[in-house]
């Protein structure tokens, strides 16, 4: 795999996942453009990673932004990982709508400007999560939004083409720092005996982005969970 000669945009790229893919993508000898909001961490993010690395300060709700952001870099590939996650059943609509702007609307937005500049073999690929297939009361917003995202990829797959759209949906992943009793406890739940880091995760997008034969699916990165 290689990314030699070509830029990729990375919504949400200063942390977690997203920075993590922006890692690997420069490590293979790719440009990548560090889009969020976050001012200290972005920047943060972009000076470690490197003269292949630049930085856009955009909130990926302002269609606008999103769209001056995308089209100027001008990317080969698309990457978009932001989410807003309420939890519980009981929340308002307010946050409900905003875990749709966040990661529906979002990625649209994102989508829509890439499409008017990516190349035919180019690829988009969006952040989903296991929510999506396993109901989970305590994560019912990202889960019903994570289906919608998952459903976007296929019509947009079918649109978009020869541009390959995808997405990759992780079970529980530990981008915070987890202590060793929670990390044990999830682990022990799933056959792989293992906690996933953000590094497992970027390295399914990054093949979901490489592999020409990879369109409107989604990779399911979830340590056997389903199986148990």
């Amino acid at each position: 795999m290689t990314f030699a000669d070509t830029r990729t945009v990375v919504i949400g790229g200063s942390s977690g996942i997203g920075y993590a893919t922006a890692e690997q993508i420069v490590s293979e000898g790719g440009e990548v453009v560090v889009a969020a909001r976050d001012d200290d961490r972005r920047t943060e993010a972009a000076r470690t990673l490197g003269p292949n690395a630049t930085e856009r300060a955009v909130d990926i709700t302002d269609r606008a932004a999103v769209t001056q952001t995308v089209t100027e870099a001008e990317p080969d590939y698309l990457v978009c990982t932001p989410a807003y996650i309420p939890t519980g059943m009981d929340i308002s609509e307010e946050e409900l709508r905003q875990a749709f702007e966040v990661k529906f609307f979002g990625y649209y937005y994102a989508a829509e400007a890439a499409r008017q500049v990516i190349p035919e073999d180019g690829a988009m690929v969006f952040l989903s999560g296991e929510a999506a297939v396993t109901p989970d009361p305590q994560y019912f917003a990202v889960g019903v939004v994570n289906a919608a995202v998952e459903t976007l990829v296929k019509y947009l797959a079918l649109e978009y083409a020869p541009v390959r759209v995808s997405a990759v949906s992780p079970n529980v992943v530990d981008t915070f720092g987890m202590d060793d009793t929670m990390r044990d406890r999830i682990a022990s739940n799933v056959p792989v005996d293992r906690v996933a880091e953000p590094e497992d995760v970027a390295a399914a997008v990054c093949l979901a982005l490489d592999n020409p034969n990879l369109t409107g699916e989604t990779l399911r990165l979830n340590g056997g969970s389903n199986l148990v």
